[in-house]
């Protein structure tokens, strides 16, 4: 009997996909779905769902990425997910690794019904450009996060129904397909939408197209096609950065503001629980706080590295540790001059596991201004998938790759915004890279950039390097370079006869 994903397409839109070994019973269901612009409407709102489930950007994801760099670690008391940033997996089935690689396909899947059905479906033309380009920007964000996380993985770009089809390919191939999406999408996404009721909050655009493009050739080392991409978004004037830092994170006063290139839109306006998806067509809140907060579970806090950054920096440039207003918006931590969670300050806060008191969190996305409990799972906080400072610190790492044009100029962009200094003077291409990864890390932590900046900046595959990631964190002493990627889940090698395990996992 051959392997089938498993979808009945009006079951689809409320719980997803799976894959099972069963007969397909869904092509006739499929053919009667897809008649008409409600139907592509509903597909596409299908698509951008996935976006907030658990294996995407509702948790799972910050744990494989921010958990995973030196910018965390963990004291968590559940083994299996502890062992996630420290390199130690022992069960590849685990929920965490499951659903990221699962939940990243389901979208996947998602965005070939539109893109491949759409075409036959009699609706106005220029509106079903656009949704197939959507659909086609959202794969390629799958497949952006897939590729960096897992390496080698099944490209799919057709209505597969068999895992037998899903034979995986090298990373060229997965960079390709993305290339290619990104490129179409660009033609059809409008810059932005005629929206003054911001119905279309959230949609993608040219703008952020062309910034997940630019992020796809850094990742390649294609400097100059990256430069070219950067500088497009830059003249555009469409975006800028907002005057207020911590407004990037601020659900009440930021979302969707001038400086995001594309976030995810999350509401509280359905009370489900973290494990409870059987409403995937309802928004559903961020759970980062139930894991990310010092009165949550308290799975993981932030190092002592990036705090002792912060003060190094706040020295360096203000003569004052705790100067860098960005300090205290990215980390909750013991020297804090502000409040948290109904008003208390740091030492009124209940920590649910005491033996962490006096450590340090990552704050960004915790919505503790406005929440008492971070156990809740209803963050109506949005998490900013590309945003202008990224753009502007990539721009200035690509012209440093190039050797031309003057990087301090956008470097000095984000500076300024969280008043800072200018730097001046000329320096290396050493020591402007220095410079760079120090402005990323102060600028972007806690924000899902900095394991794949590690990546790209050689760390996590040149020996002396893992020896300074060792010293940042203690977790890292436990990494090889093969551990930069995630293992496939052991059932998806089991069923797909076209997969091998990862590395030496």
């Amino acid at each position: 009997m051959k392997k089938y994903i498993l979808i009945s397409i009006s079951f689809f839109f409320l719980v997803g996909s799976c894959s099972l070994e069963t007969e397909n019973p869904n092509d006739t269901a499929s053919s009667e779905f897809w008649v008409n612009e409600k139907a592509a409407t509903e597909g596409l709102i299908a698509v951008y769902n996935t976006l907030g489930r658990l294996g995407t950007y509702k948790i799972w994801f910050h744990c494989v990425t921010d958990a995973r760099s030196d910018e965390a670690f963990s004291r968590s008391p559940w083994p299996d997910l502890s062992n996630v940033s420290k390199f130690t997996f022992t069960d590849y089935n685990f929920v965490t690794n499951y659903d990221v690689f699962h939940d990243h396909y389901r979208g996947i899947y998602r965005a070939n019904q539109v893109i491949f059905n759409l075409p036959d479906i009699e609706m106005d033309d220029v509106l079903k450009s656009r949704y197939i380009a959507e659909a086609k920007f959202l794969r390629a964000l799958y497949y952006y996060n897939l590729v960096n996380l897992y390496g080698d993985v099944p490209l799919i770009d057709t209505l597969l129904v068999s895992t037998e089809g899903m034979p995986q390919q090298g990373t060229e191939a997965i960079w390709n397909l993305i290339i290619k999406d990104l490129n179409s999408a660009q033609t059809y996404l409008p810059e932005k939408y005629d929206d003054s009721e911001n119905h279309e909050l959230g949609r993608a655009t040219w703008g952020a197209a062309t910034g997940l493009l630019a992020k796809c050739y850094m990742q390649m080392h294609e400097w100059g096609l990256a430069a070219d991409q950067l500088e497009d978004i830059i003249d555009s004037r469409i975006y800028g950065l907002d005057p207020v830092f911590a407004n990037n994170f601020d659900m009440l006063n930021g979302e969707n503001n001038v400086e995001s290139l594309f976030e995810v839109q999350f509401s509280d306006v359905f009370p489900i629980g973290w494990h409870e998806e059987a409403y995937a067509s309802a928004p559903l809140g961020c759970a980062k706080g139930r894991f990310f907060s010092p009165i949550g579970w308290s799975d993981w806090e932030a190092t002592s590295f990036l705090l002792d950054a912060f003060k190094a920096y706040g020295q360096k440039y203000l003569g004052d540790p705790l100067g860098d207003l960005r300090l205290d918006v990215s980390l909750i931590h013991p020297e804090s001059k502000d409040t948290f969670y109904g008003g208390r300050v740091y030492q009124q806060l209940q920590f649910r596991n005491s033996s962490a008191r006096g450590s340090q969190w990552l704050r960004k996305y915790l919505a503790d201004n406005y929440v008492t409990d971070a156990e809740t799972d209803n963050f109506a906080t949005n998490i900013k998938v590309i945003r202008y400072a990224d753009i502007l610190l990539l721009y200035a790492e690509a012209l440093n790759n190039l050797g031309t044009g003057n990087p301090l100029d956008y470097i000095n962009m984000v500076r300024n915004r969280s008043f800072i200094p200018d730097l001046e003077g000329t320096y290396s291409k050493e020591e402007l890279q220095s410079i760079i990864e120090e402005e990323r890390l102060i600028e972007l932590s806690g924000e899902n950039q900095r394991f794949f900046d590690l990546m790209r900046w050689g760390y996590l595959d040149d020996p002396e390097k893992i020896e300074i990631l060792k010293n940042n964190d203690p977790e890292f002493s436990n990494f090889e370079p093969y551990k930069k990627y995630l293992p496939i889940p052991t059932s998806e090698v089991d069923l797909n006869s076209g997969v091998e395990q990862s590395g030496n996992w």
